[in-house]
């Protein structure tokens, strides 16, 4: 992983609680946050970073609720997705991920980029990052992930329709990266991003291929949540068909 371009991931959050980061996630509403069903506890002090590439900066916004895709299975880890509801918005203009609906979408060779603050020496003992770091990925089969081994570690049997899997020779998340979002990049436009997977699981980092929740199986479930059971006061464009509010700008876009 390569540090990220200053401010080029707003979207990109730090899940922290009393011992700091842990999970990472993606605004995809104003006060909505997506992220890993795995990254859950009972803790209620969690807190999310909004908006500064540092661990140790920007606005901490508090979670008031937790959810869980009702699929969501911890032996499997099929459906590996929550969404995290915050107790107010956040006051800064941050452009939004749009969240990939399409389950054909992004095609086998699609080049993606997964970021997050996760360990950088998974050889050692865990060294997490304190600023923003990215790396590609390109996207493979599930058939290909499947037949993936090395040794006595294979996948078989564990790649289900709700992961989505790359493989790019010594790159990949690592823990602390869980949670964090895989995206299609825009050439110019962060608010044209598209997020694609969750960062779910995986044997070692870069060394079987990386093993992502694919979010346009949960795309149903999200839309219920945030524009038929209104669990968010600004429900996106992208997602709910109406118009987003700009808190800086005082109005709705």
């Amino acid at each position: 992983m390569i540090q990220a371009q200053s401010g080029r991931f707003p979207y990109s959050v730090s899940l922290q609680d009393n011992g700091g980061h842990f999970c990472g996630g993606a605004m995809i509403a104003l006060d909505v946050v997506l992220t890993a069903a795995h990254c859950l506890n009972d803790d209620k002090n969690i807190e999310v970073v909004v908006g500064s590439d540092n661990v140790n900066q920007g606005q901490l916004l508090k979670v008031k609720e937790q959810i869980e895709h009702p699929n969501y299975l911890d032996v499997t880890d099929q459906y590996d997705m929550a969404l995290l509801i915050l107790e107010e918005p956040t006051t800064l203009d941050i452009d939004l991920v749009q969240v990939n609906s399409d389950n054909l979408y992004p095609p086998v060779g699609t080049t993606t980029h997964v970021m997050g603050w996760g360990d950088t020496d998974p050889g050692s003992g865990q060294a997490l990052s304190d600023e923003l770091l990215v790396v590609d990925l390109q996207v493979i089969s599930n058939d290909q992930c499947e037949a993936a081994e090395e040794g006595s570690d294979k996948y078989a049997g564990w790649i289900y329709p709700s992961m989505l899997c790359t493989y790019t020779k010594g790159q990949d998340a690592c823990q602390g990266d869980s949670g964090g979002p895989l995206i299609v990049r825009d050439d110019s436009n962060p608010e044209e991003d598209v997020i694609v997977g969750v960062v779910s699981w995986g044997v070692g980092c870069a060394f079987l291929p990386g093993v992502f929740s694919r979010v346009s199986r949960g795309f149903p479930w999200i839309e219920k949540e945030l524009c038929i059971n209104e669990k968010t006061q600004y429900p996106p464009r992208s997602i709910c068909g109406v118009d987003t509010y700009s808190p800086t700008e005082g109005k709705w876009k």
